[in-house]
């Protein structure tokens, strides 16, 4: 089986790991995969120069991957100029890749609002080749699409061999915008290994630990205020907030105005392995962001054998029931303060090995490895 991905980029701490769900979805199926089987990634990461400082092309193999992709930096041009060249970077790279490798078996395609154009996709369709698609994007969750985006996606989700979501809330989006009626097959994002369960040898300090990139979208200001509201005079108790951002200093200047500085504490952005490492030292982990398609973070923790506390209208809820964690009222500062206190008095409650073999079930690279050859070999056998 020969197969090519098609991602966001090429996850490097320096771009900010952008293309991390797609890289690790490929080093999956790689890593399950006894067959002869041959993975070709690309890429066109065409952020704007202020998010992406470099402009070059990468070609190397990593373990048995081969990539090939460009950073071209055009984010902020006018749009018709973003798409042509756009276009011009990304075939380029897809031509290069065919012309040195054949036409692949199965063409996977993650982001298509993102990675791809109408001129893309045409030139895709015509090698006449099995097309599966994986959407993440909030936009579209959300429905902030343009019509053009609207048109494209339609085309996409038509036309598609298989069409993969990260959620099962995704579906009901892509319809709406779209009208049109297709199979959709959830397949979520992978935890790497190194969140696993490990024995709890946090018994002095309750700790909770909330993760993510420090922006307004994430609203960990209201994390900080139901924190201080139900344990400020609780002794033993703290909170981590994990990442870095836009949002740092206004955070940071929050907990000095409610005098929690001594509970409260922002690490800046850790590496994945001090992430595992503070999860694993941790109790629970709250989050009250309400616009995830995943939340990676929150399966993070779940992996590490932690109870989680999300928003109901978490894209996680089908996972997620009493003995695993709680749901909060979204945006609701009392209702997220009285779960933070609920979990805290009921610790003993969770089992945290039942919580990671569940995690493991569902999202490690075996699973979701195996789940997604076996989608490839179902494209496979409908064409023999």
């Amino acid at each position: 089986m020969k197969l090519l991905i098609i991602g966001r980029g090429y996850p490097e701490v320096e771009t900010g790991m952008i293309g991390i769900f797609e890289y690790e979805q490929a080093k999956a199926v790689s890593n399950f995969s006894d067959s002869p089987l041959q993975i070709l990634f690309t890429f066109s990461d065409n952020r704007s120069v202020f998010r992406l400082r470099k402009l070059n092309n990468i070609k190397k193999y990593d373990s048995n991957i081969y990539i090939r992709g460009s950073h071209f930096p055009i984010g902020g041009l006018p749009k018709i100029l973003f798409d042509k060249l756009k276009t011009i970077s990304s075939l380029y790279n897809i031509k290069k890749i065919i012309n040195e490798h054949g036409i692949p078996d199965i063409i996977h395609i993650h982001f298509p609002i993102i990675t791809l154009t109408e001129e893309i996709w045409d030139y895709l369709a015509s090698l006449d080749t099995n097309i599966v698609i994986t959407e993440h994007y909030s936009r579209v969750q959300n429905k902030e699409l343009s019509i053009k985006q609207i048109n494209l996606l339609r085309k996409v989700t038509a036309n598609a061999d298989k069409f993969l979501s990260v959620n099962n809330l995704l579906p009901t989006s892509i319809k709406e915008l779209t009208g049109v009626d297709r199979e959709y097959i959830v397949v979520p994002n992978v935890v790497a290994s190194s969140f696993s369960y490990c024995e709890d040898l946090n018994n002095d300090i309750y700790r909770f630990v909330s993760i993510g990139r420090l922006v307004k979208g994430k609203k960990f200001d209201i994390v900080i205020e139901a924190f201080a509201k139900r344990f400020n005079n609780v002794k033993n108790v703290e909170l981590i907030i994990v990442g870095d951002g836009e949002e740092y200093s206004n955070l940071k200047e929050q907990i000095n105005s409610l005098n929690m500085s001594d509970k409260i504490k922002l690490t800046g952005f850790l590496n994945r392995e001090k992430t595992a490492k503070l999860l694993s030292k941790s109790n629970s982990y709250v989050t009250a962001s309400s616009f995830e398609t995943f939340g990676v973070p929150v399966v993070e923790a779940m992996s590490c054998g932690k109870p989680v506390i999300v928003a109901n209208v978490s894209p996680l809820a089908q996972y997620i029931n009493n003995d695993r964690g709680l749901f909060f009222q979204v945006d609701c500062v009392e209702s997220l303060g009285d779960k933070m206190n609920e979990i805290h008095k009921n610790r003993s409650m969770y089992n945290s090995k039942e919580i990671a073999d569940f995690a493991h079930e569902q999202f490690s690279e075996e699973a979701i490895g195996e789940q997604l050859f076996e989608i490839y070999q179902s494209c496979l056998s409908k064409n023999s």
